[in-house]
């Protein structure tokens, strides 16, 4: 349930307008322009589109740098000439009859991202009248700093101010602080107020809670694509790039397998995730690792509100989950003594609760908490159980008349149920089974019935995680259990009809004796029932049974075919991981879900060379490595990280073999107790 945020991303020069708070500045009429129009005509034909700026480099001199998504490529490939007019008077300031370096892929292209987006036009004499700018060769901007972005305006030029919100080697992202219309500013440039100098240029714009942001290229980009100029600098005509023309157009780039999603869609009205590889670049070169190489990224959604979901988890605290699993559940180095006989559930103390089914129970429902994104999930917990008073009336352990209780409200505090949690663990557990109680309490919950203490989401997606570790004993006592079991179907079809979801637990011997009420559970309301053979091994099986509408990124090494042992996705989008690599060429997959079903995928190349020197982490993604870093060492100390992952893969193999014969085992014996119990199944 981890899900991806809304994005609304416009590119400059498809016609878009703007409207930024603030104001701008416009510069007097007179000052000469640093931006142009580049204009092409082919025939009759003719087309102005984005802009460009004039760029003195020190081995090149002076350049017009643009946008390759200005135009399409196989247009200009058909001139003699681009000709950059003034951004308002339409007078010719400068022209060009070539390339001096490979002309860039647009970012909404096949195979395109914001770092390639660019062309570098060769100038002849430029017009005196064009006002040169000087780029930021030392540094990189930093986040907070104050900048300029130069755009068309009324006599020539508009200044729009904002601050620097990202700053990568692939992207920068500018808050704007100004007001003005953004229609055709593809390729303004992004001028530093600290040193007046070109950081960057601009892509598209984003609208998001009232604040436009500029995505920009960094103009270290272009320095590095000046380094190799054609023709030791005099550049190579349009005409010639003919070929490269038809590679890229939109039917052959699929063939070619070069297409990749782009990272800013050109058109966002069309949902889907978008994909983002921050670290490393494509085709980077790392050094070998025991824990393998660092790869991060971020997943956003395209289009359309994030999905939610209402999920409420049913804990079982009758007397039998007092019962120890025989495993160390707490971790604490002492294993709790299993209690000797049913009898003995009221009078004999563990060695060690921490142990017991009820902690199981507890560990599992924090698994499954972290698998759960707080944006867009609230969680709720309820627990069942009911003893006979002194009256012989039935009533719940903890002091209400019911026999199922809310322990905590649907909240998207994640921090509130993991409070509850820990108070659930100091609760002694006693009683009998009510199960159709406590998925009647999960139901009153979710759909806000009288009595709930939880507001109803009408557009959420309700899901029930139900564990016990018993068979349903009540409302009518042991002795009639056809009817026990014939109430918990009729709580089972309440909570179909509430379009609520269960996936049900079964927990041990006891309850996969008689797991007719477990299955159908999961059966009526289209969940997964689980049977878990050995109470100890809860956690285990949660980790191993797939959930798919628990996860949104998935990584892994198409080289090595596997997954990352260590991998971390982040409430924002953002994930992280080690991935294992080969000696050599390694492809490695990133795949990211919609929510509405569709998928993006993104193969990486990355390079294992002995001593090679790793492309730099941002300081803003060390902390992320580092975190993974640590979990890996720690498992380095104890133990061979190849062998140990091997058998882990192999007893997860083995878990998952034994619950599908566990599973198989349960329902032949809920067909037995329908017989047994003349019980008439209807869904």
């Amino acid at each position: 349930m981890k899900r991806l945020r809304h994005s609304a991303i416009s590119c400059l020069d498809i016609g878009v307008a703007v409207a930024v708070v603030g104001g701008g500045a416009v510069t007097g009429a007179e000052a000469p322009a640093a931006v142009a129009r580049p204009h092409i005509e082919i025939g009759e034909m003719t087309e102005t589109s984005g802009l460009v700026f004039f760029l003195r480099t020190a081995r090149l001199g002076v350049v017009a740098v643009g946008t390759a998504h200005a135009f399409d490529l196989g247009l200009v490939t058909r001139v003699e000439r681009v000709t950059f007019l003034h951004p308002i008077r339409d007078e010719p300031i400068a022209a060009s009859v070539g390339w001096l370096v490979p002309p860039g892929i647009p970012f909404n292209a096949p195979g395109g991202s914001l770092d390639q987006d660019f062309l570098v036009y060769a100038l002849g004499q430029p017009n005196v009248s064009a006002r040169i700018l000087a780029p930021e060769v030392t540094r990189q901007p930093v986040v907070g700093e104050r900048v300029r972005v130069i755009g068309p305006g009324p006599g020539g030029e508009t200044v729009l101010l904002g601050l620097v919100a990202k700053s990568t080697r692939a992207r920068i992202e500018v808050e704007l602080s100004g007001s003005a219309s953004l229609e055709g500013w593809g390729g303004a440039p992004i001028v530093s107020e600290r040193t007046d100098r070109v950081v960057g240029f601009t892509q598209a714009a984003r609208l998001q809670a009232g604040t436009t942001t500029l995505v920009g290229t960094p103009i270290a980009s272009v320095l590095r694509a000046t380094e190799s100029p054609y023709n030791e600098a005099l550049g190579r005509r349009f005409s010639t790039f003919a070929e490269l023309a038809a590679l890229r157009s939109p039917s052959s780039a699929a063939a070619s397998g070069i297409g990749v999603e782009p990272l800013i869609r050109q058109a966002p009205e069309i949902p889907g995730v978008r994909l983002r590889i921050e670290y490393p670049p494509n085709g980077a070169v790392v050094e070998d690792s025991t824990c393998g190489a660092f790869v991060a990224g971020v997943a956003s959604s395209q289009e359309g509100e994030l999905r939610r979901f209402d999920v409420i988890f049913v804990l079982d605290v009758s007397g039998s989950t007092q019962q120890s699993t025989g495993v160390d559940i707490n971790e604490n180095g002492v294993i709790g003594r299993p209690l000797d006989s049913p009898s003995a559930l009221f009078t004999a103390e563990d060695s060690d609760p921490g142990d017991s089914i009820l902690a199981a129970e507890v560990a599992a429902a924090r698994e499954l908490l972290g698998q759960l994104d707080r944006r867009s999930t609230r969680v709720g917990l309820v627990t069942f159980s009911s003893v006979p008073d002194s009256r012989g009336l039935l009533r719940n352990i903890i002091g209400s008349s019911r026999h199922a209780h809310t322990l905590k409200p649907l909240t998207s505090s994640f921090a509130q149920i993991e409070s509850a949690l820990d108070e659930l663990l100091d609760t002694r557990p006693v009683g009998e089974t009510h199960i159709a109680a406590g998925l009647d309490q999960a139901t009153i919950e979710l759909l806000g019935l009288r009595g709930a203490l939880s507001q109803s989401d009408a557009k959420s997606e309700k899901v029930v995680f139900f564990f016990t570790d018993g068979q349903p004993t009540l409302p009518y006592g042991p002795e009639q259990m056809a009817r026990n079991v014939a109430e918990t179907f009729a709580a089972a079809d309440r909570a179909r009809r509430g379009d609520i979801t269960v996936h049900s637990f079964a927990i041990g011997p006891d309850a996969l004796a008689g797991p007719i009420a477990t299955v159908e559970m999961g059966a009526r309301t289209g969940g997964n029932f689980t049977p878990v053979r050995h109470p100890g091994e809860l956690v285990d099986v949660v980790e191993a049974v797939d959930w798919p509408s628990l996860r949104d990124i998935e990584i892994g090494s198409v080289t090595r075919g596997e997954r990352p042992v260590y991998f971390q996705a982040d409430d924002d989008g953002g994930f992280s991981a080690l991935v294992r690599m080969n000696p050599g060429l390694n492809d490695v997959e990133i795949r990211a879900r919609a929510d509405d079903g569709t998928q993006t995928t993104v193969v990486l190349e990355m390079r294992v060379r002995e001593g090679a020197r790793s492309v730099p982490i941002p300081k803003r993604l060390a902390a992320r490595r580092n975190e993974l870093l640590e979990s890996c060492l720690a498992d380095v100390r104890n133990r061979r990280l190849e062998t140990e992952t091997g058998r882990n893969e192999a007893v997860r193999r083995d878990l998952l073999i034994e619950i599908e014969r566990e599973r198989a085992k349960a329902r032949k014996r809920a067909a037995e107790q329908r017989r047994e119990l003349k019980l008439e199944i209807e869904r």
